[in-house]
């Protein structure tokens, strides 16, 4: 009797991508299982999935900051991932070893589909993003970035009069003035209400957020990716097309716009594109830098607005939970600034208390709680642990600025831990990350969150809600240590929950005034 292989014909490119499959696992396996050893300790795993389902759940820097000491091991069928839960293993790990921990995982999806890992954010420590730096380094240095102060005042004076305006927008309005500032800066781009431009990017955002955070198996089985959009199963391509064609627009749009105007000889507002696009003559679309500058000037969109804005919620939900404590800061104010004018930096030095209300905000409630992850280039050693090339490393800086050993009684809302002649560790070195992977905008983002901070204490009384009191008090308080939950419970940076609180001017005539 012949032979029949029509069976084999059917389903022979199933098969072989199967059997590809369990061969990339059998190797991951082999390879996570023989390096085990040398690793810092990890928590109780399923004998193949490893500690997949702990790396899903909710608030997971909080589940890693308890009862795990300063460093961890976290494990899946094709990941290592090292956790670093103390000041002193990042700055040991991430700083002093920063040549062998400046690189970036590569999230497939992410990063290769969707093409986000040409970016600043998320893009290998080569050549390429040693420029990259450069470029971005040269214009938020410390002296430039005053160039931007003028920019910064203006944009908080209308957030400030749009919250008073209409209090109940107050997180829409301090969205869309990041947001401004942002594009503002980046290109000399005046978003108007109802932008279309903001609905790319907002789209583009939740794609990025969607591509790092969900658990697509292309991340798990890199080949994965060379499967056609057409395939059965391979719906993770179309999404993945579709937040490569957000991005794209999201970079383009508005620096296509700066590029016309250059080419036109019109007359454009000064930004940051435009000042790299003429620096070295005229414009040559040509020319190997100007995607470079295109990439540059996207990263301003990408680093500064999600995190910015964060923290600016967080800054308003602490003067609605702590009122009592923003009082004293507005009395600062009341007293060392002059009537009717809004805070400058230039009053910054002498407001400690207001600063230490910010440090405070910022250690209790930071925007990134995992940090950006690195990757090891090399084998690295730390306490006897040996961290071999490959792994991951996130810095969970939720549980560095919530340790007991460094900040006393972490749950509590304290800013008077950052005044006196033994102040608590700045939490702002910390939140920016760490080693050649620091933010390049921290000068930029400490003038703009400061002066948007002290305007609000400025501007506002602020206080709880009896929505928001409930569900304090349900969680035990406001010195709860589960007052996180109030909080976005996945995302690369998060910030608070919608949440409603009650806004009183402080000034007369605010929409006026300022």
């Amino acid at each position: 009797m012949p032979l029949d292989f029509s069976y084999a014909v059917a389903y022979g490119p199933h098969l072989l991508i199967f059997a590809c499959l369990l061969t990339v696992c059998a190797l991951k396996l082999w390879n996570r299982y023989s390096s085990r050893k040398s690793l810092p300790p990890s928590p109780p795993q399923h004998f193949i999935w490893g500690n997949r389902d702990l790396m899903s759940k909710p608030h997971l820097e909080v589940a890693l900051s308890r009862g795990h000491g300063d460093i961890l091991t976290l494990v899946t069928p094709t990941e290592t991932v090292v956790v670093l839960n103390t000041i002193e293993a990042a700055t040991e790990i991430l700083e002093k070893q920063s040549a062998a921990t400046a690189n970036r995982p590569s999230n497939v999806m992410a990063n290769q589909i969707m093409g986000w890992g040409k970016t600043l954010t998320f893009s290998q420590h080569d050549q390429r993003h040693r420029r990259l730096r450069r470029v971005i380094g040269s214009a938020l240095n410390a002296t430039a970035v005053k160039a931007y102060i003028a920019q910064q005042e203006e944009t908080t004076a209308l957030l400030l009069r749009s919250i008073a305006l209409n209090p109940g927008g107050f997180l829409k309005d301090i969205h869309q003035s990041v947001i401004s500032l942002i594009m503002e800066i980046a290109y000399g781009y005046t978003v108007v209400e109802n932008d279309p431009f903001l609905e790319v990017t907002q789209q583009a955002m939740r794609y990025l957020t969607m591509g790092t955070m969900s658990h697509f198996w292309v991340n798990w089985f890199p080949i994965l990716r060379y499967i056609p959009s057409w395939f059965p199963g391979a719906g993770f391509q179309r999404r993945g097309q579709n937040g490569r064609a957000l991005r794209e627009k999201y970079t383009q749009i508005p620096f296509q716009a700066v590029v016309d105007s250059l080419s036109n000889g019109h007359t454009i507002v000064p930004s940051f594109t435009s000042r790299m696009l003429t620096e070295k003559g005229p414009y040559d679309e040509s020319r190997e830098d100007a995607e470079l500058v295109k990439t540059a000037a996207a990263a301003f969109f990408l680093a500064g607005t999600t995190t910015t804005s964060s923290f600016i919620a967080s800054f308003t939900l602490a003067m609605a939970l702590y009122p009592e404590l923003a009082k004293r800061a507005q009395k600062e104010i009341d007293e060392r600034v002059p009537v009717g004018q809004l805070p400058s930096l230039e009053e910054r030095e002498s407001l400690p208390y207001v600063n230490a209300f910010m440090q405070e905000a910022t250690r209790m409630y930071p925007p990134v709680p995992l940090g950006i992850p690195h990757q090891a280039t090399e084998d690295v050693t730390y306490q006897g642990y040996r961290i071999p090339k490959g792994t991951v490393i996130r810095s969970n800086i939720w549980a560095m600025l919530h340790d007991e050993c460094i900040y006393t009684n972490p749950h509590t809302f304290n800013p008077n831990r950052f005044l006196g002649n033994n102040p608590a560790p700045d939490p702002r070195k910390y939140v920016f990350g760490f080693g050649r992977r620091s933010c390049p905008g921290l000068h930029l983002a400490n003038n703009g969150t400061w002066l948007t901070a002290a305007g609000l204490l400025w501007a506002f009384d602020v206080s709880a809600s009896a929505e928001l009191e409930n569900r304090v008090a349900e969680l035990g308080g406001r010195d709860s240590r589960d007052l996180y939950r109030l909080f976005e419970p996945r995302g690369v940076s998060i910030g608070p929950l919608p949440f409603k609180c009650n806004i009183q001017s402080r000034q007369p005539d605010i929409p006026n005034a300022v």
